[in-house]
């Protein structure tokens, strides 16, 4: 998440979240930066800031936000503490600051990203489609032998044609007929007359 003051970055969307290297080696930040100084481990579950390629661990999210709108004059103010109190150096691991101290152990600054997690799926095929399939395979015993069987027989099986003289001029003939058409034909017509009645007065 980025915003004015900085950057923040949380154990549930940062991949490795655990090997961020803190500054000051997890402690807060602000309270180091104060006159009356306090080591207090910082609350890495509220998250982490980055300012300015580093990240910096703070006890709650007010205390971060003051830091970030003031960065580099709590920096500096965190450099005078040490310098009033050289065991700060290093605790705190502040070999960069002070180029006259030499580092000691593993306390040397390993720099390293943030990596970002995200959801991903694959789907594969449940069933892929065999590419050696044999059509004419058979497992059951007997129509094994029932093919076995027919493929014999087939073999004792003869084709026999006989031909006379006169067959080979044989040949097959189609003739084409047209079927007769249904006609109608009328020869009676109805005709009406009218008659006229006589009439008696």
């Amino acid at each position: 998440e980025r915003n004015a003051d900085g950057s923040w970055y949380y154990k549930e969307t940062t991949k490795n979240f655990d090997k961020l290297p803190l500054m000051y080696k997890g402690f807060c930040a602000y309270h180091l930066a104060l006159q009356d100084f306090k080591l207090i481990h910082g609350d890495t579950r509220i998250g982490i800031v980055q300012i300015n390629e580093r990240y910096y661990a703070f006890t709650d999210p007010k205390a971060a936000v003051l830091f970030c709108r003031q960065s580099q004059k709590f920096i500096e103010s965190i450099a005078n503490n040490a310098k009033l109190n050289p065991e700060l150096i290093q605790l705190l691991d502040l070999h960069n600051q002070f180029t006259s101290v030499t580092q000691y152990g593993d306390l040397a600054h390993v720099s390293a990203k943030p990596q970002m997690k995200a959801d991903c799926g694959v789907q594969t095929d449940t069933h892929f489609q065999e590419s050696n399939i044999v059509k004419g395979y058979e497992w059951n015993e007997w129509e094994l032998r029932r093919k076995a069987l027919k493929l014999a027989n087939l073999r004792k099986r003869l084709t026999k044609s006989i031909q006379t003289n006169f067959s080979n001029f044989r040949r097959e003939n189609v003739t084409q007929v047209y079927l007769p058409k249904d006609q109608y034909v009328q020869t009676k017509r109805d005709n009406y007359s009218n008659v006229p009645q006589p009439k008696i007065y």
